[in-house]
């Protein structure tokens, strides 16, 4: 039985996703303070650039030879996915050793002291 995601799914899910975003940023404020949330808020926004940046039309092309090719569809779909995986983990990992290596000439430079 072939299963499909409707409009309404795809829609509750976004909702929930961004709900849960919103929350975990509250919590965060209120957890580390204006200063320490300043610092969380430009790493996140420095992680979705990268994200943007490693994904860089990844899906267009997907939706474009998928609908050209139709006998190997889930080959691309598994291709696209494991390629987005490994990008989106190697990005990951370099941020971590950026923050945990460089944290000191990285807080100096964006911020003008070490914090």
């Amino acid at each position: 039985m072939k299963r499909t995601i409707s409009t309404l799914q795809m829609l509750a899910g976004s909702v929930l996703g961004r709900a849960a975003g919103l929350l975990l940023s509250v919590v965060a404020a209120r957890l580390l303070g204006p200063v320490s949330f300043g610092v969380f808020g430009a790493g996140i926004a420095l992680a979705t650039v990268l994200q943007q940046w490693v994904t860089a039309g990844s899906a267009e092309a997907l939706v474009r030879y998928a609908a050209v090719s139709s006998q190997n569809r889930r080959e691309l779909v598994g291709a696209q996915l494991k390629g987005a995986v490994i990008a989106t983990v190697c990005v990951s990992i370099g941020l971590i050793c950026l923050v945990r290596f460089w944290r000191s000439p990285l807080a100096n430079l964006l911020f003008g002291s070490d914090r």
